[in-house]
């Protein structure tokens, strides 16, 4: 389990269109990215760390699904349903390219990157009945900011816990 102290910073603006339409997340909210920061001006320390994690998880993920196709294709791992507020269904291969992408391009990781592991973890673990996978390749995140207006939404969606005590979300979709 990799374990994230960070900030969530969100664009200071929301994504628009080339026509100036402004665009829209999965749950009709303004699309704004939030990035996984050590602070609201500064790289996550453990940058190469979130990294490796992930890039490490994708590419065992692949072998998975490389070795078993019909296996992969009967689970709908090829037709994933839209991941929380992400405005549209990808599929396991467009996840992957994408994070792997953003890392590329030495992008901080966004938010969503982090949750659509957390939640391909958690279809691996009951797909293959072995929580164990959870334990192995989880992320838990504990916010610096837990109050921050960005997460809102997260909170008013029941994503994170609306218990205000604590802002460790390792139980974030319930093990």
């Amino acid at each position: 389990m990799l374990k994230i102290k960070a900030h969530a910073v969100a664009q200071p603006v929301a994504l628009n269109r080339r026509t100036g339409e402004e665009l829209m997340d999965g749950w009709g909210l303004p699309r704004r990215t939030i990035y996984i920061k050590d602070s609201n001006h500064r790289r996550l320390d453990v940058y190469e760390d979130v990294e490796k994690y992930q890039n490490k998880f994708f590419t065992r993920l692949e072998e998975i699904m490389n070795t078993d196709p019909i296996w992969a294709t009967a689970n709908g791992w090829d037709k994933l349903p839209k991941i929380y507020n992400d405005p549209v269904r990808y599929s396991v291969q467009d996840i992957i390219n994408d994070t792997r992408d953003q890392y590329k391009h030495r992008r901080d990781p966004t938010l969503s990157m982090l949750l659509r592991q957390k939640y391909l973890i958690r279809k691996l673990a009951k797909d293959l009945g072995d929580n164990t996978i959870i334990n192995m390749w989880d992320i838990d995140i504990t916010f610096k900011n837990p109050s921050d207006p960005v997460l809102k939404k997260f909170y008013d969606k029941n994503v994170f816990s609306a218990v205000a005590v604590t802002n460790n979300y390792s139980e974030l979709f319930g093990a």
